[in-house]
């Protein structure tokens, strides 16, 4: 009886990095935050591991990190508090960026 063995090879690429980061973005567009963490968090590791932390594409992925992080943030707050208990003149992070 012969041994099929199933070898899994990841490449780590910036290509990779690139699409999950596009993917991320496309989630945050479409207000699926937690999703859109997940994708940039996988592209941020690979950019980091593959260019390293100090690479403007790592630092571009992991600024868009926080800014999803800063937007999950506020709407929990204003679920937490109401709107009427959250300075208004706050504008989130992401329109301050555009």
């Amino acid at each position: 009886m012969p041994l099929i063995v199933n070898i899994t090879r990841v490449f780590y690429i910036p290509d990779t990095a690139t699409c999950y980061n596009n993917i991320g973005g496309v989630l945050y567009e479409r207000k699926q935050y937690k999703e859109a963490l997940i994708e940039l968090r996988k592209a941020y590791a690979i950019y980091e591991r593959v260019l390293g932390k100090k690479h403007s594409d790592a630092v571009d992925c992991f600024n868009w990190i926080k800014v999803v992080e800063q937007q999950m943030s506020w709407i929990l707050k204003k679920k937490l508090y109401g709107t009427d208990n959250i300075r208004n003149d706050r504008k989130p992070l992401v329109q301050l960026l555009q």
